[in-house]
């Protein structure tokens, strides 16, 4: 009977021990695949750095139109990179914690971006402008004559440097910066003018 007791305890202390063992194990196991989880997306989200900085100097390298037109695949491209690099992680949670880690550093780069294209869009629309207003002198150059056509590329003039100056100097056409700048653009168009009249019209050119 004594003999029984002891085994009895004996076994049941083993299975304790078991227990405890299964339970360490698991526990071991768990902090061992959270670490790798860890590690994997940490990974990955340094490959996507890589990757978004590649990505933004490409497109900062753009200038002007191209810049502007080059912005919404800028983005889709920065999202592509993130989604194909979540979708090689090997479960839910490493892809879990790679969203959360990622999506601040596509958030920047993409903010980054948006404004590298409102410099590149104003660029353009001050070269644009400045493209239009050389057109009307060109045009008044080969047309000295046309009254009514140099009469319509001063006013098309004077709207273009106004707006120019509203959207580069941030100033009204009241102001005297814009006035100054509407002056010379003037002058420029009466020396196309005159330029083009003394070819066939001297005279008339001195006078003027």
């Amino acid at each position: 009977e004594s003999f029984g007791v002891n085994v009895a305890q004996a076994t049941q202390h083993l299975g304790q021990v078991a227990d405890q063992a299964g339970n360490e194990l698991f526990t071991r196991a768990i902090a061992m695949q959270d670490l790798a989880n860890h590690s994997e997306a940490q990974q990955a989200d340094a490959d996507y750095m890589q990757k978004a900085g590649e990505l933004h100097s490409q497109y900062s390298a753009l200038s002007g139109k191209a810049a502007v037109d080059g912005y919404p695949d800028y983005i889709k491209g920065l999202q592509d990179a993130r989604s194909a690099l979540r979708d090689n992680l090997s479960n839910g949670m490493s892809q879990k914690l790679f969203d959360s880690q990622s999506l601040s550093t596509m958030g920047r780069t993409i903010f980054n971006g948006a404004g590298h294209a409102a410099t590149q869009n104003k660029e353009y629309a001050l070269n644009s402008s400045k493209s239009r207003v050389q057109a009307i002198g060109d045009t008044v150059l080969a047309n000295p004559s046309d009254e009514a056509g140099f009469q319509q590329g001063l006013a098309q003039t004077k709207a273009e440097v106004e707006a120019s100056m509203q959207l580069n100097q941030g100033v009204g056409a009241d102001d005297p910066m814009t006035q100054e700048a509407v002056t010379q653009a003037t002058s420029k168009m009466w020396a196309q003018r005159i330029k083009g009249l003394t070819k066939t019209q001297p005279i008339q050119a001195g006078k003027m």
